[in-house]
């Protein structure tokens, strides 16, 4: 099997029992943030909420809760076609912020023409980084709880038709994480049942005080289709690569200019 780029890869074709973006919305995304303050009450204290059953390919979610004893704020965000979802809250002074976010979709995989019916292996990860500064002591432990999941959407028993992470962040710095594994999923053939894989991610954080948690755009699963291959989510809509931030696209750069001088500077010295 051969690999294609990590990070989701470019899936630019739709499945052949779907019309790209044709079909309405079908993932379930939501969340909500909370802002308190210990030494206010009334219209200080806001919150704001996106069920989690609403029907949707993507949201954003800001709150903002500035009072006299301290300020308040939070986004939310989640998209289907890059299989990712985030969150960010700061708060100061008394006041402090709970938020949590939720996405849950399906994908349907169409497999390269002659693809043989049976159980296919297909990479897969998940991953979230992001960081926390300052902050007050963490509640119950941890500044974020993470969950994610991938599985075969046909139902299958196997052992490795199933990979889930779940964990916390507990200390205050940068955080990443990376888990990798091989899915099971099971092929029925052409014009029989579709071959899906359902997928979950999840970030739940408590009462966050004076300071920054940034995991905005940093949860997401991925997968390592083979040639040939392509993937849609379940209203249709191609399966795209997550965007680098800013900041990593320029390191990127200066990295091929470095190999790039480093070229020349070689070639110069042979000749």
């Amino acid at each position: 099997m051969t690999k294609l780029r990590p990070l989701f890869l470019l899936a630019t074709t739709c499945g052949v029992l779907l019309t790209c973006g044709a079909a309405g919305a079908t993932a379930q995304i939501g969340g909500g943030i909370n802002a308190s303050f210990s030494e206010a009450l009334g219209a200080c204290n806001k919150s704001s909420q996106v069920p989690q059953t609403t029907l949707q390919d993507s949201f954003n979610l800001t709150l903002t809760a500035p009072c006299a004893a301290g300020s308040v704020s939070g986004t939310l965000r989640a998209d289907t076609a890059t299989g990712s979802a985030g969150l960010r809250v700061i708060a100061a002074g008394t006041g402090s912020a709970s938020a949590q976010v939720s996405l849950i979709d399906t994908y349907v995989l169409t497999p390269l023409a002659g693809t043989p019916v049976g159980t296919h292996l297909i990479p897969v990860s998940l991953h979230i980084d992001g960081s926390v500064a300052a902050g007050s002591p963490a509640a119950s432990g941890s500044f974020l709880s993470y969950g994610m999941g991938i599985n075969d959407g046909s139902g299958s028993s196997l052992p490795s038709a199933t990979f889930s992470a779940n964990g916390k962040v507990t200390s205050i710095g940068a955080f990443s994480q990376t888990f990798n594994s091989d899915l099971s999923v099971r092929y029925f053939g052409p014009g029989s049942l579709p071959m899906t894989v359902q997928f979950t991610v999840n970030l739940t954080t408590g009462q966050f005080k004076d300071g920054t948690l940034d995991f905005y755009n940093t949860a997401l699963v991925s997968l390592a289709l083979p040639d040939g291959w392509s993937a849609v989510t379940s209203s249709g809509l191609p399966v795209v690569s997550a965007v680098p931030e800013p900041a990593t696209a320029v390191l990127l750069l200066l990295g091929v200019g470095l190999l790039a001088g480093h070229r020349v500077r070689a070639i110069g010295r042979v000749q």
